[in-house]
């Protein structure tokens, strides 16, 4: 049996404090995709959205993706810096943690890289 091991990784958040497991092997499930290496970003100029793919198959998660892409919207308050994370993790080839709403679309809450 294979052991991962897994790292507390707290966030303070304007509600309260969110702790998230973070395991050593990367996959999409749940509301998470956590790690991975971010394969396209396709930005929409008709809506301002952007839409992004990863390395790991989209079917693990529990929101519907857009024919396999997570959505970040652009009226996220922090459009800006999320969309400059993504893209710094694209350019630079590194895993990025990206956690969706608690919606039934697979779109953008929060992005973590370096962790």
């Amino acid at each position: 049996m294979k052991t991962t091991s897994r790292v507390l990784v707290c966030l303070l958040v304007i509600a309260g404090s969110i702790c998230i497991a973070r395991s050593a092997e990367a996959d999409c499930s749940g509301m998470i995709c956590n790690g991975g290496k971010i394969t396209a970003l396709i930005a929409r100029g008709d809506t301002g959205d952007v839409f992004v793919v990863t390395e790991h198959s989209s079917s693990g998660l529990e929101c519907t993706t857009y024919n396999g892409q997570i959505k970040l919207e652009s009226n996220n308050t922090l459009f800006k810096e999320i969309y400059s994370m993504l893209l710094a993790a694209y350019v630079s080839n590194k895993d990025v943690y990206i956690k969706m709403k608690d919606s039934e679309s697979c779109v953008i809450q929060y992005t973590i890289l370096g962790w």
